[in-house]
């Protein structure tokens, strides 16, 4: 903990406020539009636009495909000051040498399961509901934060995407200015929010 933390010390004495965003969690939590958010709100993120709209996103991914390829030693574009999607599994394979605020996209477990489910072309039904795979999404979950808890270059925060395409998101949205450091209003969110999709 001790060198964690002269780590972290070191860093932001170096970086000042230079960071780069990272926006996560597991496919179908709502990464997207957290992407689609902060691009309305000025932020400009990094994708590469080969993941095509399609009728469950119909705006886009706003992915970088590299991203896949980060585990083989890939070398990550300048980030600092720019938003980057990466699914929670391959977080750990982000350089260590910059420092990140990570938005943690949250998602209850079974409305996640069934819109993956409802995405691969199944039919998603609460009557066959795959359990085991709910359970492995919790552990996952549990096992990543604790994770990120111990990264000295890492400071997240957890956004649940039910509340934040719900009606009244101002509370969500000071939480993430605050994070952020930068103003996400609801301007922003209004052009950026469609409830109907997700």
């Amino acid at each position: 903990k001790k060198k964690a933390k002269a780590l972290k010390d070191s860093m932001e004495g170096k970086e000042g406020d230079d960071f780069s965003i990272i926006v996560s969690g597991f496919p179908r939590s709502g990464t997207s539009f957290m992407m689609r958010l902060l691009s309305e709100a000025g932020i400009p993120i990094i994708t590469d636009h080969q993941r095509k709209a399609d009728v469950h996103n119909p705006q886009g991914y706003y992915e970088w495909e590299g991203v896949k390829d980060l585990a083989r030693g890939l070398e990550l574009p300048e980030t600092n000051g720019k938003a980057l999607k990466v699914v929670a599994p391959l977080l750990a394979y982000l350089p260590a040498n910059r420092k990140y605020k990570v938005i943690w996209m949250d998602r209850p477990t079974l409305e996640l399961v069934l819109s993956q489910t409802k995405m691969r072309g199944d039919a998603a039904r609460l009557d066959q509901f795959p359990f085991e795979k709910g359970q492995q999404l919790e552990a996952e979950k549990k096992r990543l934060q604790k994770w990120l808890n111990h990264q000295p270059h890492m400071d997240w925060l957890e956004i649940s995407y039910p509340d934040l395409i719900a009606s009244n998101p101002e509370t969500l949205l000071a939480q993430l200015s605050k994070h952020l450091d930068r103003q996400i209003n609801r301007e922003a969110w209004e052009k950026a929010a469609q409830p109907e999709l997700h």
